[in-house]
Order: structure tokens, then sequence, then C-alpha cells
């Protein structure tokens, strides 16, 4: 049973004390969903009840806000932990955000192992790691405790878990050298690259092996690349340059492998539904892009597919309706007010097409070409309204011709 033995404004600390030898102290990741520069209600705690049953009090420390651990409260929730898990062996734990704050904190914890699933060792947009995928949480937080950058915990131990194909590895390469942290880079997963460690070895397992120093880097090794084949990394990959190679039907043959292992990512049913949808299989597209929706009914980009799908098939009533809910999904995206108002004015609803055209520019306003297709909407509205008006002219006449005919008989 968890109890709350601090709650600010900008963190919460959660504990569940079992009486064991060892004490997790977990930070939560960041959440795309919290707003940037506002706070919401604070998150339930990564790993909750995941780790008592291994024999491990939890210490976890919540957020509100994607602020990095970066508030003055970070202080107190520390001396808390520390006072509260005196006699236990500390582990920190952590993935993206999470994981920035476990190494960054391990020093003040007495942590005697921190475990970082894709940690960075800086933010700042610009900085000598090129990063910028954390531009907006940079622009309204101070990080006054990045205590990574100090070197204060250059005697820090730890595991820095990450995908060497991605930005994370120069971030793990500054944590190496700041800290006594032991680098596992890893084939594949991404940005974290949690999923893919717990598809392959189980996260449960390996912080486990940790706490108990038990950890095998060679037979964890061989483990995870045996069960890679059994994902659908491998293939996604080599669809990936199989693609850039200019094989279309090689792409879709991978990505056809990719789905048998893993059929319930939204985004490997979208990348292969458009890869369909360019072949030319419309019907294997459609089946594609609508399971993608049946994953995640979120999935805006299958309602853009989808309504080339049906354009394609001359249904334009149908291509406009599913490209009303892709704007739907996403109301700021101008080019999907753009590709709406095109099937529009295909459709012959002028008027229609015109409103969102003026919305696409009114969301982009720079874009050249948003401005031509709005112009000539306008010009096929004008060349309409002329029409109109000359057959307006001509029923006049014609009107007034029959008048004259019946007046003479």
């Amino acid at each position: 049973m968890h109890r709350t033995i601090f709650s600010g404004d900008d963190l919460a600390l959660d504990v569940y004390e079992g009486g064991h030898s060892v004490s997790i102290v977990t930070f939560e990741s960041r959440d795309q969903h919290l707003a940037d520069d506002s706070s919401s209600a604070f998150g339930p705690g990564f790993g909750r009840g995941r780790f008592g049953p291994l024999g491990m009090n939890e210490y976890l420390v919540r957020r509100n806000r994607n602020h990095w651990y970066q508030t003055p409260e970070i202080e107190r929730v520390i001396e808390l932990i520390v006072e509260s898990a005196e006699g236990t062996r500390i582990i920190t734990y952590g993935s993206s955000m999470g994981a920035f704050a476990a190494v960054n904190f391990a020093h003040a914890l007495r942590a005697d192992r921190f475990i970082a699933v894709s940690p960075l060792f800086d933010v700042e947009p610009g900085n000598e790691l090129r990063e910028r995928r954390w531009e907006a949480d940079w622009s309204h937080t101070r990080f006054d405790h990045n205590l990574i950058k100090t070197g204060i915990g250059r005697d820090s131990k730890g595991y820095v878990f990450y995908c060497a194909s991605t930005a994370d590895e120069r971030h793990a390469e500054r944590i190496a050298a700041n800290t006594a942290a032991t680098l596992v880079p890893l084939d594949y997963g991404g940005h974290p690259v949690g999923f893919y460690l717990n598809r392959t070895y189980k996260i449960k397992r390996l912080i486990s092996e940790i706490a108990a120093e038990e950890f095998d880097e060679p037979a964890f090794r061989r483990e995870v690349d045996a069960a890679t084949l059994e994902t659908h990394y491998p293939y996604e990959r080599q669809a990936e340059v199989l693609w850039k190679a200019g094989d279309v039907e090689g792409s879709i043959a991978q990505l056809r492998i990719a789905v048998e292992k893993t059929g319930d990512l939204a985004r490997l049913q979208l990348k292969l539904g458009a890869r369909l949808l360019r072949a030319g299989d419309l019907d294997a597209a459609e089946h594609a892009l609508a399971r993608a929706l049946e994953i995640d009914p979120h999935t805006a980009d299958a309602h853009v597919r989808l309504s080339h799908i049906h354009a394609g098939r001359k249904d334009l009533p149908a291509a406009v309706d599913e490209m009303r809910r892709a704007v739907d999904l996403r109301p700021a995206r101008p080019e999907y007010r753009l590709r709406l108002g095109e099937w529009l004015l295909a459709n012959g609803d002028l008027t229609d097409a015109e409103q969102a055209m003026l919305q696409a520019l009114e969301l982009d306003p720079d874009s050249a070409h948003a401005r031509r297709r709005l112009g000539a909407v306008r010009a096929r509205i004008a060349r309409a309204g002329s029409n109109r008006g000359r057959i307006r002219t001509g029923m006049a006449a014609l009107r007034a011709r029959l008048a004259s005919l019946r007046r003479t008989d």
C-alpha cells in the first residue's frame, strides 16, 4: 500500500515501504499531453506496484508538468527519500526525462546504481549535442539542478540503455564522461528504447538482475539479439532501406513481415497502407489503414490516405468525408485543410473549397501554395458567376422572345 509523504506545487512523493533491503526511486517520463507552461494533475508514479513484488521498497517521484524535475521542491523530496530509505541500497530508475532525473540525482540520493533508459544529458536548443527535440520544455524551465553537467556525480555508477542509431548516443556518451556509467547501446528501439527492451528481455527482469548485482551483459545481448528476430524492428528498418533505394515492392514485403510480428502498432499499419497506396493496391491499402484506425482512432494520417483511396475510385464525397475526419483530429494542420479544399474543389463545392483554403492560409500565412490554390478556387467561383450571369441573360431574352411571339399570335 502506497502512501503520499510529500505533495507540493510541482512534485509529489509516494512510498511503499515493505521492509526490503533494496529501495527503488522512480521518476516519471515526459508526457506529451501535459501543458507546456501550466500544472496538471500529478501522474500515478512510474512503475507503481511493479517492484514491491520483486522485493523492493518503492519511492515514486511524481510530476504534474514536464519540468524535468528542475524545481526547488526536488531538494525536499531528496531529503525525504534519503531519510526514509536509510539502511537500504538505493536504485534510481527512469525513462527519457525520468532517466535524466535518475542519473542527475543519483549522487544526491546516495544511490548504489542508476538505471537510465534513453536518458538526456542536456536539452538546451542548439547546444553542443545539436538537440532540438524538447525546445518547448526548455523555453519555460530553468535548469538550475542539472547536476550531471557539474560533474558532481562522477563516481555515480549505473547503466545507460539507449538506441545507438539515434541522437541519444551523443547524450549517452556525455553522461559517461561525467559519471561512472556503463553504456549499453542497442541496435533498435528509437526513443525511448524501453519498449524494445521490454519486448526482448523484460524491464522488470532487467531491473531485478541489476538490483541483485546479477546482470550479465554478454548473456543479455545474446538473448536480446535472438528475441529481436521475433519483433518488427529489423524488418521495419530493412523496409526503410529498400524504400529509400526505390524498391517499393521489397519495402512492402518487409513491412508485411513486421506487421505479422507486431500487429498492434498503428504506426506500422499506417506505413504499410501508405506504401500499398503508392503501389496502387487500393484494396490492401484500405485494409491496412482501417486496421490502423481500429488500433488507434486518433491516427489522422490514416484518414488522409483513405481520402486518396476514395479519390482514386472517383468517390469524391467519401474523400471529402475522410479529410473532414482528419481535420477534426488535427485542426491545426494547414496541409490537411488544403487537401480538404482540393477534394471539395474537385467535387464542385466551390464555396466550401474557398473556406478550407482560407483556413489553411490562416494557419500558415506564408504558404505560397495555399495562396495560389485559393486564387484558383476564386477564379473558378468568378467563372461560375460569369456563366450564371450569361445564363440568366439568355433566359431573360428567351422569355422576352416567347412573350413577343404570344402577342403576335
